[in-house]
């Protein structure tokens, strides 16, 4: 059945807050793979708007507020909390998309699933990545609303990483043909809450929510929840990094491989002599010299750093081994 939720088809207003802790944000593309060994939640069956909780494995902040669980009963299936305690303030929230999504066998006959939702933990304590996958998911819009159909779907992941509190948004294949009919609007909302308050219908300030192209959007924090224009392409990662910023300190404890960059120092491109099984689904940041994340890219034999100014840099490389790091002179 579907829930009434405060972000579909509404301007959002944002009143006080509750955490000053804020996000950055950066897109960047990287091959979207399907989760193996995974968890099943569904266990094979149909859902709409599954109100469950998921252990982790790790505690994770969100905006300041620590959990150890990620609770997905809140209305549209891609919005998540750190609680199913709906009265709790602040209660922050997790925008992987407004879509009101649903098990494309939603209304099949023998009310089978064929639109799986699971999760794994990877990675080793530490330095651990929680991975929650919406596989081949429909929309309600379109199945209810709509012409009974459902023709039209997505996929897309969550990831949640242990030592930085980052959180990135993964899109993959996707067949969307009629973007009014399925969100509502020319695309969908994607962002961050420190706050929703229920009964007041309103998200804080230090929100976080993207606008513009799906593959290039611009973030604002404001006081409207924005939309994207279209679905986000097959391989497009929203990151969002916690703070912005990461202790050096950090980056050097969180190291289990061995990364080298050569050329070091560099001008324009980089290769990388890295441990890995699947370099594919590796993905590449650069903090500056205080912490602060300044790229994020998938991994390539050459990788372009042009648009560094000169300076020190730390690069990390979060593999499917774990996490490795190193230092870079930008020429």
């Amino acid at each position: 059945m579907k829930k009434i939720f405060l972000f579909i088809s509404t301007v959002l207003f944002i009143v006080s807050a509750s955490k000053a802790q804020t996000y950055g944000f950066t897109k960047s593309t990287s091959t979207y793979t399907d989760l193996t060994n995974a968890t099943s939640l569904n266990a094979g069956m149909v859902w709409d708007d599954p109100d469950t909780a998921i252990a982790v494995g790790f505690t994770y902040q969100l905006f300041g507020n620590n959990s150890d669980s990620l609770y997905l009963g809140i209305g549209v299936g891609g919005i998540f909390s750190t609680s199913s305690n709906l009265t709790l303030q602040p209660y922050p929230i997790i925008i992987m998309t407004t879509a009101d999504i649903i098990d494309r066998g939603d209304n099949s006959p023998n009310q089978v699933s064929i639109s799986p939702i699971s999760y794994k933990v990877e990675g080793t304590s530490g330095s651990r990545v929680f991975k929650l996958e919406y596989k081949n998911a429909g929309f309600y819009n379109e199945l209810y609303t709509g012409v009974g159909s459902s023709n039209q779907f997505i996929n897309m992941q969550l990831w949640i990483y242990e030592i930085s509190g980052d959180i990135e948004f993964h899109f993959g294949p996707s067949n969307v043909t009629q973007p009014n009919l399925v969100y509502d609007s020319i695309g969908a909302g994607h962002g961050l809450s420190p706050n929703l308050d229920f009964i007041q219908n309103q998200i804080s300030i230090n929100s976080i929510s993207l606008e513009g192209p799906a593959d290039n959007p611009t973030p604002f924090k404001d006081s409207t929840l924005r939309v994207v224009n279209g679905t986000p392409s097959n391989g497009t990662v929203y990151r969002f990094s916690n703070g912005g910023t990461i202790s050096v300190r950090e980056l050097i404890k969180a190291n289990q491989l061995t990364v080298k960059a050569f050329p070091n120092p560099a001008r324009n491109f980089i290769s990388l002599d890295l441990e890995s099984t699947d370099l594919t689904s590796t993905i590449i940041t650069i903090y500056d010299i205080n912490g602060k994340l300044v790229s994020i890219k998938g991994f390539e034999k050459n990788i372009n750093i042009s648009d560094l100014n000169s300076g020190t840099y730390f690069l990390e490389a979060l593999t499917n081994k774990g996490r490795a790091t190193t230092k870079l002179v930008k020429e």
